[in-house]
C-alpha cells in the first residue's frame, strides 16, 4: 500500500515538474518573442525613420534641383518619357517663348506645341531616346533663338528611359556677337580706308608738284603767244587738261581727308537749290528727282566746293543706278518704240525716282558709336542729307567696296566719286552711312555737325595786281620743276629770284642776302630738312621776313599743324599765275 502511495506521489511530482518546466519554457519563449517583437519594432521604427529622412533628403534635393532649373536664367530643361510626355519643363527661358511649367509638365508633346513645332521636335526627341541625336541643334521658336543639347537618360540596366533637352536662349548672345562683328568690320574698314588715304595723299602730293610745273609753264607760254595765235588752242588744251588732273588730285586728297578746304558757315538747302540747273543737266532723263528739304536748317561749317561735290556725286551716282535699272539684261539700254511719244512714256515708266532730303537730327553718343564705331564725334545737332534711289541696288559685298578708290560698278569711270565723298565727310567730322539691297535701291545718308553761326555770303576774290619793285624772293623747294616754274613766273612779275633745293642751302642764301630778301617761299615737304624747321631757322636769321608756305595739302591742315610758325600766307599746289600773284601780294602788304 505504501509503495503504491510512493509511486503515485512520484508520478504527481513528475507531472508537476513537467508542468513547471513547460511553464518556464513558455515564459522564456514569451520573453524571446517579446524581445524579437521589440527588436522588429525597433527595426521597423528605424526603417520608418530612415525612409522619412530619405524622403526629406529627396524632397530637399528635388527642391534644390527645381530651384536651380527654375532659375536657369538663359535657358530651360525639358525631360520627356518614352511616350513623349513632359516629366519636367522649367527654366526662365520658357516665359519669353510664351511657355510655362504648368502648361507643359504632365502633358504630351503633341498637346503642348503647334503642329509645325511638333514636326520639328518629335524627331529630335525620338532620336534622343534612340541614342542617335546630334550633339546640339539650333532651333528658332518665335522670335527667340535656342541652342538645344539632347541628352539620353539611362536607367540601372543602361537602357534609355527618358530624353532630356537642355535648351539655351542665345538670342541676346547672337545679337551681341553680331553687333561686335559689325563694329569690328567697321573698324577694320576704317583702318583700311585710312591706310589707303595715306597712300592717296602721298601720291597726290607728289603729283601736285608736277602739275604745278605744267600749269605754270603753260600759262607763261599763253602770255608769250599772240592773242590770236593758232598755238593758243593747244596751250588752252594743256591748261584745261592740267586743271582736270588737278581736280582728280583734289578728289584723291579729299578721299585721304586732306583736301583743300575753306571752311565757313553754309546754308545746305541754298547750296542744293543753287545746283538745280547743273543737276538737271547731269541726271538722266528717265530719273525723276524729288526734293524734300527741311523748312529751316542751321548752318554747317564746311567747304562749299566740297559740299557741292558730295551733293553732285551722290545724286549722279543715284541717276546711274537708275540708268542701269532701266537697261536690258545684256547691259545695253532697252530699245525705244517706233513712236517717239511711246518711247518717252516707256522710258518714264521704266525709270525711277531719286529722293533728296534734308533734316535736323540730334545724335546721342550711343547713336554716334553705332553709326561710326571707333570714331570721335561730338553728340549734338546734325544736319542730315539723304539721297535715295529706286535703282538696281547692291549686294552686301559690293557695299563693302564702294568707298575704295578706283572701285566702280560701271564699265567706264575712275571710281573716285564715292571715295572722295567718304574723305570729305571724314574731314568735316561728319558721318556717312549706306543701305542697299539688290533690286531695292540704295540710300546714302550724310550727317554734318550743325552750327549756331549764320551762313556767310561768298565775296569776290581780291585783285591780283602786284608791284614787285625788283625785290628779292628766296624760293626753297626740293623739286627742280617747281623752282624753275616759280623763278620764271616771279621774274615775269618783276622779282629777283634766288633758288635753293634744300633748307641748308636756303639758310645760307638768306645769310648772304639778308637785307635784300623781301619774301621767302618754302615747301613743307623736303627730304633734308622739314619745311617747318626751315621756317623757324629763317625767322631766327631775319625775324621780319614774310614767309609763304607751299604744300599740296589743305590750308586748314597746315594751319592746324604749323600755325605757331607765324607764316604770312599759304600757297596750295598746283596754283595758277593769278593765285600766285594774289598770295604774293597778300604776303607783301604792310
Amino acid at each position: 500500500m505504501e509503495r503504491e502511495l510512493d509511486f503515485g506521489a512520484l508520478v504527481g511530482g513528475l507531472v508537476a515538474l513537467a508542468l513547471a518546466i513547460l511553464a518556464l519554457w513558455l515564459r522564456a519563449r514569451e520573453r524571446a518573442r517579446a524581445a524579437e517583437l521589440a527588436e522588429a519594432n525597433a527595426a521597423l521604427k528605424r526603417e520608418v525613420e530612415e525612409r522619412q529622412h530619405a524622403e526629406e533628403v529627396l524632397r530637399a534635393s528635388e527642391a534644390r534641383l527645381r530651384t536651380l532649373v527654375s532659375n536657369f536664367s538663359n535657358g530651360a530643361i525639358f525631360l520627356v518619357d518614352r511616350d513623349l510626355r513632359y516629366l519636367v519643363a522649367d527654366g526662365r527661358a520658357l516665359h519669353p517663348a510664351g511657355l510655362s511649367r504648368q502648361g507643359l509638365e504632365g502633358k504630351a508633346l503633341i498637346d503642348t506645341v503647334p503642329p509645325e513645332e511638333y514636326e520639328r521636335l518629335e524627331p529630335l526627341y525620338r532620336a534622343t531616346l534612340a541614342g542617335t541625336a546630334p550633339e546640339k541643334i539650333e532651333i528658332r521658336y518665335g522670335d527667340r533663338l535656342y541652342v538645344d543639347y539632347p541628352v539620353p537618360v539611362r536607367g540601372d540596366g543602361d537602357e534609355i528611359i527618358a530624353a532630356m533637352m537642355i535648351s539655351l536662349d542665345v538670342t541676346e548672345v547672337r545679337r551681341v556677337e553680331e553687333e561686335r562683328r559689325r563694329i569690328q568690320e567697321k573698324l577694320e574698314e576704317a583702318q583700311r580706308l585710312e591706310s589707303l588715304g595715306v597712300l592717296a595723299g602721298g601720291i597726290a602730293h607728289d603729283f601736285n608738284n608736277m602739275l604745278t610745273a605744267i600749269l605754270g609753264h603753260a600759262e607763261l607760254l599763253r602770255q608769250d603767244l599772240p592773242a590770236h595765235a593758232t598755238e593758243q588752242e593747244n596751250v588752252d588744251a594743256i591748261v584745261t587738261v592740267t586743271k582736270r588732273a588737278s581736280d582728280l588730285v583734289k578728289q584723291m586728297l579729299a578721299y585721304a581727308g586732306k583736301g583743300r578746304i575753306s571752311l565757313r558757315p553754309l546754308d545746305f538747302n541754298a547750296l542744293i537749290r543753287d545746283l538745280g540747273e547743273l543737276l538737271r543737266a547731269s541726271v538722266a532723263k528717265h530719273a525723276r528727282v524729288q526734293y524734300e528739304l527741311a523748312d529751316t536748317l542751321p548752318a554747317v561749317v564746311a567747304d562749299a566746293a566740297q559740299l557741292r561735290q558730295i551733293v553732285m556725286n551722290l545724286i549722279v551716282n543715284a541717276s546711274e543706278a537708275i540708268e542701269a535699272h532701266t537697261s536690258g539684261e545684256d547691259g545695253h539700254d532697252a530699245k525705244e518704240g517706233d513712236d517717239a511719244r511711246e518711247g518717252e512714256a516707256s522710258r518714264t515708266a521704266r525709270g525711277g525716282t531719286i529722293l533728296v532730303s534734308t533734316a535736323l537730327e540730334s545724335l546721342e553718343s550711343s547713336t554716334l558709336e553705332r553709326l561710326a564705331p571707333g570714331t570721335e564725334r561730338a553728340p549734338g545737332p546734325y544736319v542730315k542729307f539723304t539721297v535715295s534711289d529706286s535703282g538696281t541696288g547692291m549686294d552686301a559685298e559690293t557695299v563693302t567696296k564702294i568707298f575704295q578708290p578706283f572701285f566702280s560698278t560701271k564699265f567706264v569711270g575712275r571710281g573716285l566719286g564715292l571715295a572722295a565723298v567718304h574723305g570729305i565727310v571724314q574731314s568735316h567730322q561728319g558721318l556717312l552711312l549706306v543701305e542697299s539691297e539688290p533690286k531695292q535701291g540704295t540710300t546714302f545718308r550724310v550727317w554734318l555737325p550743325a552750327s549756331e553761326l549764320r551762313p556767310d555770303e561768298e565775296l569776290p576774290p581780291p585783285s591780283a595786281a602786284i608791284a614787285a619793285r625788283q625785290r628779292t624772293v628766296l624760293v626753297i623747294d626740293d623739286e627742280e620743276v617747281v623752282r624753275v616754274t616759280l623763278q620764271r613766273t616771279l621774274e615775269r612779275i618783276g622779282f629777283v629770284v634766288r633758288m635753293a633745293e634744300g633748307g641748308e642751302e636756303g639758310l645760307a642764301m638768306l645769310q648772304e642776302d639778308r637785307q635784300d630778301t623781301a619774301l621767302a617761299m618754302v615747301d613743307l615737304t623736303m627730304p633734308d630738312m622739314p619745311g617747318d624747321h626751315v621756317v623757324r631757322e629763317l625767322l631766327k636769321v631775319k625775324p621780319d621776313v614774310p614767309v609763304i608756305l607751299m604744300s599740296g595739302y589743305c590750308e586748314e591742315d597746315v594751319t592746324a599743324r604749323y600755325g605757331e610758325l607765324g607764316h604770312t600766307a599759304f600757297l596750295h599746289k598746283p596754283f595758277s599765275l593769278d593765285e600766285l600773284r594774289t598770295v604774293v601780294r597778300t604776303a607783301l602788304e604792310p
